[in-house]
């Protein structure tokens, strides 16, 4: 099987090395960033996306999940509200799933799975 390719992209360095070393450990191809203004670069060819979205002001944070192409994004966020309304009217973008903060290894990858038909087999 394909590795999963993920991009994460949070403004946390500990929070990128942590979930990075969970998903290597777990068998993904992770490429992070934490500037917005490399989102295109490090999402291009990712499967699924996880964005920290509070470590980025919040219309930022709202225009850059808008501009994600992978097929899945997981949200991390304390406004899971605002996120989902944010994405609802947002339907030129793939499949959201909206997390609350703190979102563990575990979750991240079941959110993934759940949302990743091509990860169940």
């Amino acid at each position: 099987m394909v590795p999963l390719k993920l991009a994460l992209i949070s403004n946390d360095r500990e929070t990128l090395d942590g979930v990075t070393l969970y998903f290597e450990r777990a068998g993904a191809r992770v490429r992070s960033t934490t500037r917005l203004e490399e989102i295109g670069e490090t999402t291009s060819s990712a499967d699924a996306i996880i964005f920290f979205a509070d470590d980025y002001p919040s219309a930022e944070a709202e225009c850059a999940v808008s501009t994600f192409s992978a097929r899945l994004t997981v949200v991390v966020t304390a406004e899971v509200a605002a996120f989902n309304a944010c994405c609802a009217r947002r339907t030129q973008i793939g499949r959201v799933v909206v997390l609350p903060r703190p979102a563990w290894g575990w979750v991240l990858l079941e959110a993934i799975r759940s949302g990743d038909a091509r990860l169940e087999h």
